[in-house]
């Protein structure tokens, strides 16, 4: 069964739909979201950037980094969050996460507010959960 998305001009509505889609989907490739949404991957891709301040693409890697941040404060152990992402090991999770937020999930731990704080660096501005 194919999933099309209907998306209006209005771009409330458009963020809406475009966090429902990876929401829903996980991690997609950007033709298969423009399918999805019934519109061609260059105006997709140009609308995504418009709206939500940063490419498809970097929301498709800062979306895992948020569960992360939000894993770790919950006081899950490091290489237990990255099982729970995919990750192969817990040295390529620790890689991304310095990577996105500028600081290894142990230096984030370690801070005497990191399990009350997201990190700065870098901080992800896309907030995908649902409302």
């Amino acid at each position: 069964m194919k999933m099309v998305f209907e998306i209006p001009d209005v771009e409330g509505d458009f963020e809406r739909v475009a966090r429902e889609i990876v929401l829903t989907h996980g991690n997609l490739e950007l033709c298969r979201a423009a399918r999805m949404a019934n519109l061609s991957a260059d105006w997709f891709s140009r609308k995504w950037k418009k709206v939500m301040g940063l490419t498809f693409r970097e929301a498709l890697l800062a979306y895992p980094m948020q569960n992360a941040v939000e894993l770790l404060r919950g006081g899950m152990a490091i290489q237990d969050v990255a099982l729970c992402l995919e990750y192969e090991d817990s040295k390529s999770f620790s890689k991304g996460f310095k990577r996105q937020f500028g600081l290894a999930p142990s230096k984030f731990l370690s801070k005497p507010t990191g399990r009350d704080e997201k990190p700065t660096a870098g901080e992800v501005p896309l907030q995908l959960e649902s409302r």
